[in-house]
């Protein structure tokens, strides 16, 4: 058997010996050549060959080998083993070489670890290296996953200053943090740069920015980059086109989605079912249910098949227009063409009926998920709540179903992951925090209640001593954040709070509510003078119902 042979069939141990019978253990790459015949799909084993050869033949490995090495540990989400494997290699004495520095550096990319990639481009430096681009790309996109665009543009800007010119992979990577962020127009500079650079901007590289507008609700500053696209002598792609639709039909233009499908046609490109689920998508945000409905009809028409995304879509389009009956017999379409539904068809179903306050659907769903092996997280439960909620409130708000509604919330929310109540939140504030992410309208007070209950527990112990902080509630991520506050979520909080202390909302974080560390103890002492029990029956009164409907698509099945 020759290695190559070993190696696809996975037989380490024979290729040891097939070293040792051939006399091949100082043949110059012979560890390069047997990893490089490795299969892609065979990556488990390129570790387990490089223990083999390395540790027990004692082969010298090459940077070559090394780096293989780290890069299938890192699609093997061993990134411990990357780093381990890259501390042996330097305490060896080996320079830094390039390909090792640019595998490792992707493994840091991987795990946004920025800080520790710029250690190593020093560490190069050091070395004498040329500038080795891509731990530059792997530094952008490590500070891309993190949301630090500032820190993105810093990264560009010390590159000019080494005397290295960034690469158009750069800039894509620099652009994709921005669209990723939400902030597409503060990387609009980068395209012009480009040029001067002598660069000219590839199709992807637009679609990026592209995105960024689409996901920012700017489809005309997209329609504008796609212009600019085709002047710079690109021809219109399938993927362009694609991103415009989800541009216009996340704003609900469906006529706009159809102008685009036309000049689809016009350049000769045939519109896809992802073209065709834009087009429905616009027609659902426009709650225009027959129309997305004939939109189905005609994409399947076309030969087309539409998958769980689709019906799912029509799903949500006869909800938001209050036809929640029509939505449940999407369901019933599905199963009949085969198509499973997945998780967010039975939440956003789900979400429909809890703003009917309709308990016994829920549970029918719930049995259905559970009898097709789907998972019911946290927040998928807390639509019986929102259901129980709802249906208390249009009943007069009996008592006794209040506390069935508040049991059922201390049930379901139990096995989730939140817990509402830190000394410290995960921003190392020093607060008494109540966390409300994720939450509806109606749990989400339940979730405020049982936050209090916590700290009052504490406050009723012997010689408890409140941190000298305020009480912070968060109702979502902020003004700039990239994933907003759900506003009636805020609505309710503060409804609920005021009722009981002066609130405010944090200054230059919408997303932040906080109460003066004084008047909350001056709460709890009235309770605890009164002995009344901290239940929502006692706070019933601070319970504020509904306004108006919540989209569904940007409540709580948004956050699955």
């Amino acid at each position: 058997m020759r290695s190559a042979d070993c190696v696809s069939a996975g037989a380490v141990p024979e290729l040891t010996q097939l070293f040792h019978d051939h006399a091949v253990l100082h043949q110059k790459h012979i560890l390069n050549n047997c990893l490089l015949n490795l299969p892609a799909s065979r990556r488990e084993l390129v570790p387990l060959v490089y223990n083999e050869i390395v540790t027990k033949l004692g082969v010298q490995p090459s940077a070559t080998a090394v780096a293989k090495v780290i890069r299938a540990l890192g699609k093997l989400q061993r990134a411990p083993d990357a780093k381990a494997l890259w501390r042996d290699w330097l305490d060896k004495g080996n320079p830094a070489e390039a390909n090792v520095v640019a595998a490792y550096c992707g493994i840091l990319a991987n795990l946004s670890h920025a800080e520790g990639i710029e250690c190593v481009i020093e560490q190069a430096k050091a070395a004498g290296l040329p500038p080795i681009f891509a731990a530059y790309t792997a530094l952008i996109r490590a500070w891309g996953q993190r949301r630090q665009v500032v820190k993105v543009r810093q990264v560009l800007l010390e590159m000019k200053e080494d005397g290295v010119q960034p690469n158009e992979l750069h800039y894509r990577a620099a652009i994709n943090a921005h669209a990723q962020s939400s902030r597409p127009h503060e990387a609009e500079y980068m395209i012009a740069e480009m040029k001067e650079a002598g660069i000219l901007p590839a199709s992807q590289t637009y679609a990026m920015l592209m995105d960024g507008y689409a996901v920012t609700n700017q489809p005309r500053k997209a329609a504008q980059l796609m212009q600019d696209c085709i002047d710079d002598g690109h021809q219109p792609t399938l993927g362009l086109c694609n991103t415009l639709i989800k541009a216009w039909a996340k704003t609900g233009e469906p006529g706009e989605v159809r102008a685009v499908m036309m000049n689809m046609r016009s350049a000769g490109l045939q519109p896809d079912i992802i073209s065709w689920g834009g087009l429905l998508h616009a027609h659902a945000k426009a709650v225009q249910p027959g129309k997305a409905a004939e939109v189905m009809r005609e994409l399947s028409s076309l030969g087309l098949r539409p998958g769980v995304v689709i019906y799912t879509t029509l799903l949500n389009a006869y909800g938001m227009a209050g036809d929640v009956a029509a939505a449940h017999q999407v369901l019933h379409d599905m199963r009949a063409a085969r198509v499973p539904p997945n998780n967010f068809t039975y939440s956003s179903l789900m979400a429909f009926y809890s703003q009917a306050g309709n308990v016994s659907k829920i549970l029918a769903l719930q049995k259905e998920m559970k009898d097709e092996g789907l998972h019911m997280d946290a927040v998928t439960q807390l639509f019986m709540v929102e259901a129980a909620m709802e249906a208390w409130s249009r009943s007069g708000r009996p008592l006794h179903i209040l506390a069935q509604a508040e049991d059922m919330f201390e049930r379901c929310s139990k096995p989730g992951p939140r817990h509402t109540h830190k000394i410290l939140d995960p921003r190392h504030w020093q607060s008494v925090f109540i966390d409300l992410h994720y939450y509806g309208y109606w749990s989400c007070q339940l979730a405020l209640l049982a936050g209090l209950r916590r700290i009052y527990t504490d406050f009723c112990q012997p010689g408890y001593q409140w941190p000298t902080a305020d009480l912070v509630v968060s109702v979502g991520k902020g003004t700039n954040s990239v994933h907003r506050h759900q506003s009636h979520v805020r609505d309710a909080v503060l409804h609920f709070l005021q009722h009981l202390v002066p609130v405010k909302l944090a200054a230059g974080n919408d997303g932040l509510v906080t109460v003066r560390r004084m008047d909350m103890l001056k709460v709890f002492k009235v309770v605890q003078s009164q002995q009344q029990p901290f239940t929502a029956a006692t706070f019933v009164k601070c319970f504020t119902a509904r306004k108006q409907e919540f989209d569904s698509l940007q409540d709580l099945t948004s956050r699955l």
